[in-house]
């Protein structure tokens, strides 16, 4: 995996084609639509997914087996969970997306309740609202 974030123009496209060169694959976090055109000169078919900003070029057929659940208490926490899925999913794990059952009543993640229950592992995903928010106060008082 490589963490796009921070790299040089002048590397990021050499890292991909050797990572692509060894292993038919290769998996990006955090990049920008300007790595994703400079990676794409040399790695033509390379996809981009600007809401999770994952950069990658996947073997075909990939088996994805197991279930993870990827919950989103908001709309606000998708692109984050959208790069846990992808993630997931790069890894060979079948990935159910639940978004958008934490906010408005528990009635919304109970209608999911089997398939969260069922899942081998369940990813959490909340809170990007909250902390832009300075209306909600800690019980004790903390900070």
């Amino acid at each position: 995996v490589v963490y796009c974030q921070g790299k040089s123009d002048k590397f990021i496209a050499d890292i991909f084609q050797k990572l692509y060169e060894l292993d038919g694959e290769v998996f990006g976090t955090r990049a920008s639509s300007h790595q994703y055109e400079l990676v794409k000169e040399r790695i033509p078919d390379i996809s981009y997914d600007p809401v999770s900003h994952i950069l990658k070029k996947e073997k075909e057929g990939k088996k994805r087996i197991g279930c993870v659940a990827v919950c989103t208490g908001g709309t606000a926490d998708i692109s984050v969970a959208e790069e846990a899925v992808q993630t997931a999913e790069y890894f060979g794990t079948h990935v159910e997306r639940i978004y958008d059952v934490g906010v408005s009543g528990i009635h919304r993640i109970l209608s999911k309740e089997t398939l969260v229950r069922s899942a081998n592992c369940v990813v959490a995903v909340a809170g990007i609202s909250i902390v832009k928010s300075d209306s909600h106060s800690c019980p004790s008082g903390c900070k």
